[in-house]
């Protein structure tokens, strides 16, 4: 760099063999001139905007980076299809991993050659399983709905699976699973919820309060949370409805 005091190399300023001053003839140095590669030591700093042409075959790289002794390396390309990749690689050539921007706008991500996950030119973001076949995580952008195991989904949260499928909500040991419903001004209005600390199913209405519940033992209480109705008794051996006046209806 000491050699360079303004935009250009002239021949006044070459102090070594390095690029000769044959191939100099005016005061600029061209791609006509230069027939071998060209071999940086050290940090190459470019100042402005700098436009790389690639040579060769649609296959071959744009820029190809690799550091002696290491078996990878990163290539930038455009794969004469219109789609412009990134790729760390092996220097056997085989994609290790991959971001493709595809002509129609599509963001693909890659690892071993198999697609991951992309997005969409329209925002769509896909999931896809082991095979890079399928997606199974879809989210719709403009619909603004989250698809699982469907990329049409057809509410705000969509799942979807074969013959046997469910939904999980696990808590911690004697903790609370549950799901619930609200609006925009309460959160928390109602719901259904797993107590893990005594095993117990609870529907809650207005308030998110216990309205129904099934206890360990399959016993059915309705607005209340025991099996004991004062005035009765344990009513585990039947059924009892019990009215405001006292009236009762019990089958043993």
């Amino acid at each position: 760099t000491a050699h360079i005091a303004d935009s250009q190399i002239t021949s006044a300023k070459i102090a070594n063999g390095t690029i000769a001053t044959a191939d100099i003839a005016d005061d600029a140095i061209t791609s006509a001139k230069l027939d071998t590669n060209i071999a940086i030591a050290g940090t190459l700093g470019v100042t402005g905007a700098t436009t790389i042409t690639k040579t060769g075959t649609n296959a071959s790289p744009h820029i190809k980076l690799t550091e002696s002794g290491d078996t990878r390396e990163f290539n930038i390309y455009n794969d004469g299809s219109g789609n412009g990749r990134l790729v760390l690689a092996d220097t056997d050539d085989t994609p290790d991993t991959e971001i493709v921007l595809a002509d129609n706008g599509i963001l693909q991500f890659k690892t071993a050659n198999t697609e991951r996950f992309n997005i969409g030119s329209g925002g769509d973001i896909s999931f896809y399983e082991d095979t890079g076949t399928t997606a199974k995580l879809f989210w719709d952008a403009s619909a603004e709905s989250l698809g699982i195991g469907t990329t049409s989904p057809t509410a705000n949260l969509h799942v979807k699976g074969g013959s046997d499928m469910g939904i999980r909500i696990e808590s911690a040991n004697d903790g609370y699973a549950s799901l619930q419903f609200g609006d925009a001004d309460d959160t928390v209005r109602g719901g259904i919820t797993y107590n893990n600390a005594d095993d117990s199913l609870q529907l809650r209405g207005y308030n998110n309060a216990t309205r129904a519940t099934i206890d360990s033992s399959g016993n059915l209480l309705v607005g209340q949370s025991s099996t004991t109705i004062p005035g009765i008794g344990n009513t585990t051996a039947g059924i009892s409805i019990r009215g405001t006046d006292g009236s009762f209806f019990s089958r043993s």
